[in-house]
């Protein structure tokens, strides 16, 4: 079965994710020069860089020009392929730690925390276990950085109105922090992944915390999410301004396209070939060559989806092995791809056994081809009244 996991080296990539990353990198820091194909066994939540080379009092490397706290987003839709991407630029800035101004990195997936109530807090407690983790890693900054954060901490995690003492407490703490890390040779590059995964309050508090409490200098975010999803959140948030509050946070933006249907053919076809012995490939590769254009090309727009569409069709062959190649991946791309259609034969099957098929209820966004691409698959999936003693008893039991 395929695992959905983002890729996590160079040598994983066959859709040229790594000469983008290469190119982000650059960008996120001009000494990154990795080179495409690159591989780095560390990863985005790897252990701390070497301790950097400090000097007395100098602010940082002058050649950056803007040393303040930095927003980049990697934008993109369900599938496609935004955390591999991120995972890729990690990589090729993971290979510039031992660069006496190479950048750091941090690992802070907003997703893992934001149940506990205090990501406020969380974030400051990665951070601090981050500064904490090398050998002299950043001076006082390991105590700055505690400083700021506990200035934020209550038992349940919100934050309460302040006094002015407490106001200025954390102002205090706060600029302690900052002339730290303006004098740090070396960058932080902090990584958030999962956003769109939030609730719509956990996102709006996200992005206060990147906005107003830890916007920090010689500090880079990559955000990653689906920019449809924050913007909506957002909205609810902000009388419908959603999208300028965003664009106030957001200093720049890399947007990932789907993969076209060749690209997501190609990689459908090798994880077939990688399905078990006990599968028939061909007999399966025939189905979906014979289903694809006007059909499977349709429902089947991401590697996800591909991922998807190909572990069913392995469990449903395990469990109906009586069912042909043919119509077993029509009836598994109904039920994965399609399965509002698909709970609609389960609930009135005389409809379709009489061949007159109702037109299926197109989702909202969906293309008009939807239609057509799920009318293809009843027709291949529920071919004769005759012949459907199997295909029903896979409906019931399956």
């Amino acid at each position: 079965m395929q695992a959905d996991a983002p890729i996590r080296r160079a040598s994983e990539d066959r859709l040229g994710a790594d000469a983008r990353a290469v190119a982000i990198a650059a960008v996120l820091d001009p000494t990154a020069d990795g080179q495409p194909g690159a591989d780095s066994k560390a990863g985005l939540g790897s252990a701390g860089p070497t301790k950097p080379t400090r000097g007395s009092k100098k602010t940082g490397d002058q050649s950056r020009g803007n040393a303040g706290s930095l927003v980049l987003a990697i934008n993109g839709p369900w599938g496609s392929g935004k955390s591999s991407l991120a995972q890729l630029v990690a990589n090729v800035l993971e290979e510039r730690r031992n660069s006496p101004n190479g950048p750091d990195l941090l690992d802070f997936n907003p997703w893992l925390y934001a149940k506990r109530g205090s990501l406020v807090v969380d974030f400051f407690a990665n951070l601090r276990t981050w500064a904490g983790s090398g050998d002299q890693r950043g001076g006082d900054i390991w105590s700055d950085i505690w400083r700021y954060g506990v200035a934020f901490w209550t038992r349940s995690g919100i934050l309460p109105r302040r006094s002015l003492h407490e106001a200025r407490r954390i102002r205090v703490a706060k600029d302690h922090l900052c002339q730290e890390l303006i004098n740090r040779p070396r960058r932080i590059v902090v990584f958030m992944d999962d956003i769109d995964r939030l609730t719509v309050e956990e996102i709006g508090r996200l992005f206060w915390l990147v906005k107003m409490v830890a916007d920090l200098p010689n500090v880079i975010y990559v955000l990653v999410y689906d920019r449809d999803v924050v913007v909506r959140a957002l909205d609810s948030l902000f009388d419908g301004h959603g999208l300028a509050y965003l664009e106030r946070i957001v200093q720049a933006t890399v947007d990932l396209p789907l993969p076209g249907p060749l690209a997501v053919k190609r990689e459908l076809d090798l994880y077939v070939q990688q399905m078990p012995e006990g599968v028939s490939r061909a007999d399966v590769a025939a189905a979906i060559d014979g289903l694809w254009t006007g059909c499977l090309e349709v429902l089947v727009p991401t590697l996800r989806h591909a991922k998807l569409l190909v572990n069913a069709i392995e469990v449903g062959h395990a469990l109906h092995p009586a069912i042909p190649a043919g119509i077993l991946v029509a009836l598994e791309s109904l039920r994965t791809l399609a399965s509002g259609v698909f709970d609609q034969v389960r609930t009135d099957p005389s409809t379709y056994l009489r061949g007159s098929y109702t037109a299926p209820v197109v989702p909202p966004g969906a293309r008009a081809s939807y239609a057509s691409a799920v009318s293809h698959l009843l027709s291949t999936a529920l071919p004769t009244a005759g012949s459907l003693s199997c295909v029903w008893s896979y409906f019931y039991a399956g």
